[in-house]
C-alpha cells in the first residue's frame, strides 16, 4: 500500500496562510507590549522571587506545548484537507461468467451424470454473479433450466436430476429420443448447448461443461469439429469430461482437439469418482483464466493525519485547562 495527497497544491497554500496568520498575530502582540505596558515601581522584587520564577518557568512550558500542539493541530489540519489517499493494486476474479453444463445422457452416461449434477449442487451456493444453466442430450437436446442466478433453483433442479439418475428415472430424460438420428450425437448436442447462451453482446466470460461417452451411434447433423468451430467462434470455452473405456482412442484425440480449439481443454474419465476432483480442476482453470486485469484501488487514507490531528486537539485543550484558559 502507498499514500500520496491527492490536492498536493493546497499544504504548501495552507502552510504560507498559517505562517502569515502567526507572523501577523507575534507582530500585533509585539506593538502592543511597549505601548499598552502597565508600568509598576519595584517590580524587580517581584520577579527575583523564587515562587515567581517557577511560575513563570511553568507558564513558559504550557506556552511551549500549546504551540507544539498547535502547530501539530494545523499540520494534520493541512494533510487532511488536501485529501490523503491509499493505493493498492489488486486482480479482481470476474464473476460475470456463464456456464452451461451440457450432458449427455445415453444409458451409459448414468452414474457419471449422477456424480457431475451432486458435485455441481454442493458448488452452486458458492457462487456470487455467476449464471448457470443446463442442457441435456442425446438424438435430440432439451434445455432444464436456462442461465439464471437463481442458485436455489438450480441446486434443486441438480439435486432432484441427480437422483433421478441414481434410480434410473428416465421419464425426467423426456425429449432426448426424438429423430432418427442415432445416439450421443455430440456434434448436435454441442452445438445446441452453444446456442442456449443469450445476451452475446454483453461481456460476460462463457464456458461448457460437457460429459459424454464420446461414442457417436448414427448420423448427426453437426460434426464435432464443426461443433468446435462455432464454439471457438462464439468465444466459449469447452471443458470436456469424456467418459471413456478406451482411453486414447480416435475419439479421445478428436474430443481433445475440440476442447483445445476453444481454448478449454479434456479429460478422461474412467471412474465416477474421479469426477468431483475434475470439476474442481475445471473451476480453478476458470478463475485464472478470467482473472480482472490488475487495477489500481483508491481510497482515503487519513489515519495517521486523523490520529494526529485528534491528540492535538486533546493536548491542546488538555493544556489550556491546565493554564486557566
Amino acid at each position: 500500500m502507498t499514500v500520496s495527497i491527492l490536492w498536493g497544491w493546497l499544504i504548501p497554500v495552507l502552510l504560507v496562510a498559517i505562517a502569515a496568520g502567526a507572523w501577523w498575530w507575534w507582530r500585533r502582540t509585539a506593538a502592543r507590549t511597549s505601548a499598552d505596558a502597565v508600568r509598576v515601581a519595584h517590580s524587580e522584587r517581584l520577579t527575583s522571587l523564587p515562587r515567581y520564577r517557577a511560575l513563570a518557568a511553568r507558564r513558559r512550558q504550557l506556552l511551549t506545548a500549546m504551540t507544539v500542539a498547535v502547530a501539530g493541530l494545523a499540520v494534520a489540519g493541512t494533510v487532511l484537507l488536501a485529501r490523503p489517499i491509499g493505493a493498492s493494486a489488486t486482480e479482481p476474479e470476474l464473476h460475470t461468467r456463464d456456464i452451461m453444463l451440457c450432458l449427455d445422457v445415453s444409458g451409459s452416461m448414468d452414474s457419471f451424470n449422477e456424480e457431475l449434477l451432486a458435485t455441481f449442487a454442493e458448488l452452486v451456493p458458492q457462487f456470487e454473479g455467476e449464471r448457470i444453466g443446463m442442457t441435456i442430450w442425446d438424438s435430440s437436446a432439451v434445455t432444464v433450466f436456462p442461465l439464471t442466478t437463481d442458485y436455489a433453483y438450480v441446486t434443486e433442479q441438480l439435486t432432484m436430476l441427480s437422483q433421478g439418475f441414481a434410480e434410473n428415472d428416465y421419464g425426467q430424460l423426456q425429449g432426448t429420443y426424438y429423430g432418427e438420428g442415432g445416439s450421443s450425437l455430440i456434434g448436435d448436442g454441442l452445438v445446441s448447448c452453444a446456442l442456449r447462451f443469450d445476451a452475446v453482446d454483453t461481456d460476460r466470460s462463457r464456458s461448457i461443461i460437457m460429459a459424454t461417452d464420446n461414442y457417436v451411434s448414427g448420423n448427426p447433423l453437426v460434426t464435432l469439429p464443426e461443433a468446435a468451430r462455432l464454439v471457438a467462434d462464439r468465444d466459449i470455452r469447452l471443458y470436456a469430461l469424456n467418459v471413456t473405456s478406451w482411453g486414447e482412442s480416435d475419439e479421445s484425440v478428436e474430443l481433445a482437439e475440440a476442447a483445445e480449439l476453444t481454448g478449454g481443454a479434456s479429460y478422461l474419465i474412467e471412474e465416477p469418482e474421479e469426477i468431483a476432483a475434475l470439476v474442481d480442476t475445471i473451476a480453478d482453470s476458470e478463475a485464472a483464466a478470467f482473472t480482472g486485469a490488475p487495477q489500481v484501488l483508491e481510497y482515503a487514507a487519513p489515519g495517521v493525519f486523523l490520529a494526529l490531528g485528534g491528540a492535538g486537539l486533546v493536548a491542546l485543550m488538555g493544556l489550556a485547562w491546565k493554564a486557566g484558559l
